[in-house]
């Protein structure tokens, strides 16, 4: 069930319609904290939540959804998901950043994420793309956008 969820979350974000996406993505998330809390797909789940509430214009929700992705991905070591949510948590510090320490964290968010990306791809396949679409690819097909 949980997979049909995400499926529709996924299938409503592609179509733009961010609120349905929401849902599924939400309701999916509910049920999967109930029977499955540790599961690695919690942590796509609050990557796309975090990518929701960042086009929704809330960085404090996004950051909060990728900080709990994080912990799943980090706990069950997808790697992936971790260099994924870790770009993208740099991406809204950086352009929410207010001071010049949170300006440096987002920068170190940035470098743990690519020295991932680097140990996932190796470091003769890495091109110059540092987009989070190029982040994307490290994930499970599934779980991209």
């Amino acid at each position: 069930m949980t997979s049909l969820l995400h499926f529709f979350g996924n299938l409503y974000l592609r179509r733009h319609n961010i609120e349905k996406a929401q849902q599924y993505y939400q309701s999916s998330l509910d049920l999967l904290n109930e029977v499955a809390p540790s599961h690695v797909v919690i942590s796509s789940v609050h990557y796309k939540l975090a990518y929701i509430a960042w086009e929704c214009k809330q960085p404090d929700s996004a950051l909060m959804h990728l900080w709990n992705g994080y912990g799943i991905a980090e706990a069950r070591n997808s790697r992936g998901e971790m260099a994924r949510i870790l770009r993208k948590q740099a991406q809204i510090l950086a352009e929410t950043a207010l001071s010049p320490s949170q300006e440096k964290d987002a920068e170190t968010l940035r470098t743990k994420a690519e020295v991932l990306r680097v140990e996932l791809q190796g470091p003769d396949n890495i091109s110059d793309d540092d987009s989070l679409a190029a982040y994307d690819l490290l994930v499970c097909g599934y779980h991209r956008f």
